[in-house]
C-alpha cells in the first residue's frame, strides 16, 4: 500500500506519511496531495478529477490506516536456507530493516554479520541497508538463503 504520487508506503507515523483518500477514491499522502495541487492544479493525480480544494476535500482514510496497522504488528514466516541445504523458519516483521533483519539471521546462525551474505531471489539484503523486508518482496513463506562472505582476491605465482 504505498502513495501512486512518491510510490513510499502509507504509515501511521508521522501525520504526512498517512493515506488521505480524495472523493474519486485515489489515496495518496496529505503532503503529496498538497504538493500535487501546487503544480497540477486541482485535479487528482490519477484519474484528473477536478476539485475545487483538493487539500479539504481529501480525509484520512480509517480503513486502510488500520491494514497499515495490522501488517506494521503482524509476523509473518520465512524460510533461511544455508549452505549446507537445510531450511529454518523464522518470524520477522515485514517492516523490519534489512540491518535488523541481518543482526537476526547472524544470531540464529553463529555467522558474524561481516561473514553474512543474504539473498533473496535476484536482490541482495544489505547488511547496512534501511530498507524493509517488505520492499525486498519478503512475504509470508519467503526463502533467503544464506552465503559466506569470500574474503581475498587473486593470488599469482610467478
Amino acid at each position: 500500500m504505498s502513495c501512486s504520487v512518491c510510490l513510499n508506503e502509507f504509515k501511521l507515523e508521522p501525520v504526512e506519511k498517512q493515506p488521505y483518500t480524495l472523493p474519486c477514491t485515489h489515496s495518496f499522502h496529505f503532503d503529496c496531495i498538497k504538493e500535487s495541487a501546487k503544480e497540477c492544479g486541482q485535479s487528482c493525480p490519477n484519474c484528473r478529477q477536478k476539485y475545487k480544494d483538493m487539500a479539504s476535500e481529501a480525509k484520512l482514510n480509517m480503513q486502510l490506516a488500520g491494514k497499515i496497522e495490522k501488517n506494521e504488528n503482524e509476523q509473518i514466516q520465512i524460510f533461511i536456507k544455508d549452505f549446507d541445504g537445510k531450511s529454518t523458519a523464522m518470524f520477522v516483521n515485514p517492516t523490519d530493516s534489512e540491518k535488523k533483519f541481518h543482526a537476526m539471521v547472524s544470531a540464529m546462525s553463529g555467522i558474524s554479520i561481516a561473514e553474512l551474505r543474504l539473498t533473496t531471489g535476484t536482490k541482495n539484503i544489505n547488511a547496512e541497508g534501511v530498507r524493509m523486508l517488505h520492499e525486498l518482496n519478503i512475504h509470508k513463506h519467503s526463502s533467503v538463503t544464506i552465503l559466506l562472505r569470500l574474503k581475498g582476491g587473486i593470488h599469482c605465482i610467478l
